[in-house]
């Protein structure tokens, strides 16, 4: 029967099994080991530090785990194995580990020539390791989770080109030191080729360019990101630019390292974190070019500022500031009075019954509230959902889901094959049960 299937078809099926049935598949024919052996070895994972439960590491344990690391480290950098390996992921556990690992396994790296993506978790970096990363041939993702230099090594990254794709760059807690700061790895990183830059620091501190990249997301808190300063939009001084990154497509992070990208025509995907909706839409109404803003996802933390409030003026601000949004996503959060309601969702999700505001291309309508106290609002005062579904399913002809959630009282609509869902609750029991019910593939519909 494996004779009168093309080797492409048993490629795409192997490609879905498992590790261990793809292990069993591979000893039954010639033909399966053939297809299956480059899935088998297509990613390598090479952990340092390994301590067992309950094992406090005597010297023998660990010249044992040591040996073991070095047996394994030889199989996968074999001439028949390492070149079949597409992904390598290095782990360090701090424990009773042999630093010289480190360098064996950097020497061994360069055997890797199809290598396409290489995840590294606290390594010790060296100059000659770097120049190891930069001369993989075929590498396009680099993911770091913390790194440091290696006693008495001073990292030079501007001597060193890495022609990426994607890089992403993160601290992590056991190599929080200030030269494990990502920025200097911008320094590294080819303007040619990169397209796509994750990292957790900010202010970007760097006098590259990149023409290409279309994702920024910065991963870090708002409490240490800059003030907002119209004047510094044109500076290179630690913001990111406007000509740092001239096409940039989508932007995930801090608010205010988003301001100098607003006038950018190619932005259209935004998800900001910790927003202040009324300190966003006074920097919208002051982009002067056309604003082409397709997305907007953004939670929001009520608190005393009045910036913070997502309230009625802002949700009206919004869908007139940005008329090309298909996807609107709005996730509240604060904390409540024990035994003091709050009507603030009402107010808002009555104003889609009631006024038509919303963009008539929008697909996907998402706006929830979290409490951290439950106060049930009393049934006279929850939002009028049949009005609302249909002001917003006459306003938004395209629509394709909306979930409104008031702690609450939620009601959820969507259209899949020309048939429509419909469910609506009102009280504690209703609402999680739909949360359970619908929850399982609202989440892959919003992230979309």
């Amino acid at each position: 029967m494996s004779d009168e299937v093309p080797n492409e078809v048993w490629h795409e099926v192997f490609c879905y099994l498992p590790r261990e049935a793809l292990k069993a598949v591979s000893l039954t024919r010639s033909t399966f080991l053939a297809i299956s052996r480059p899935l088998l070895f297509k990613n390598f994972y090479f952990q340092l530090g390994i301590r067992r439960l309950g094992d406090w590491s005597s010297s023998r344990t660990s010249a044992g785990n040591e040996a073991r690391a070095l047996a394994r480290l030889a199989f996968w950098s074999s001439n028949d194995i390492a070149p079949l390996v597409h992904s390598c992921t290095l782990a360090y556990h701090k424990g009773h580990v042999n630093m010289s690992l480190f360098g064996a396994f950097f020497e061994r790296l360069p055997r890797f020539t199809n290598l396409r993506s290489f995840h590294g978790d606290d390594i010790e970096l060296t100059q000659g390791r770097l120049a190891v990363l930069c001369g993989l041939p075929a590498l396009r993702s680099l993911h770091l989770r913390g790194w440091r230099a290696a006693p008495g090594q001073q990292i030079i990254f501007s001597s060193a080109l890495l022609p990426v794709a994607v890089f992403h760059a993160h601290r992590s807690w056991q190599s929080w030191t200030d030269d494990s700061n990502p920025n200097a790895w911008l320094n590294s990183l080819s303007p040619d080729t990169l397209r796509e830059l994750v990292v957790a620091t900010a202010p970007l501190h760097t006098t590259q360019h990149f023409p290409h990249v279309h994702t920024l997301e910065m991963r870090v808190s708002p409490d240490l990101s800059p003030p907002f300063d119209p004047q510094r939009h044109r500076r290179s001084d630690g913001w990111p630019c406007q000509e740092m990154l001239p096409v940039l497509e989508n932007y995930n992070g801090v608010q205010q390292i988003l301001y100098p990208f607003l006038s950018r025509s190619t932005l259209t995907r935004i998800v900001v974190h910790d927003s202040h909706p009324h300190d966003l839409i006074n920097a919208l109404r002051g982009v002067s070019t056309c604003i082409n803003i397709t997305s907007l996802t953004m939670t929001v933390a009520l608190h005393q500022l009045p910036t913070a409030a997502f309230d009625t003026e802002a949700l009206k601000a919004i869908c007139m500031l940005l008329p090309r949004l298909t996807k609107l996503s709005v996730s509240v959060t604060g904390n409540l009075e024990a035994g003091v309601p709050n009507i603030q969702p009402t107010h808002v999700l009555n104003l889609l019954g009631n006024t038509p505001i919303l963009p008539r291309s929008l697909q996907l309508l998402i706006i929830v509230w979290t409490f951290l106290v439950f106060n049930p609002v009393p049934p006279d005062q929850s939002p009028d959902f049949e009005c609302i579904r249909a002001n917003v399913t006459t306003c938004c002809p395209v629509l394709e889901l909306f979930w409104l959630d008031a702690v609450y009282s939620l009601s959820h609509w969507r259209k899949i094959h020309g048939e429509v869902q419909e469910f609506t609750g009102y009280t504690e029991t209703e609402v999680n049960m739909m949360r359970i019910r619908v929850g399982e593939w609202l989440d892959p519909v919003s992230d979309r």
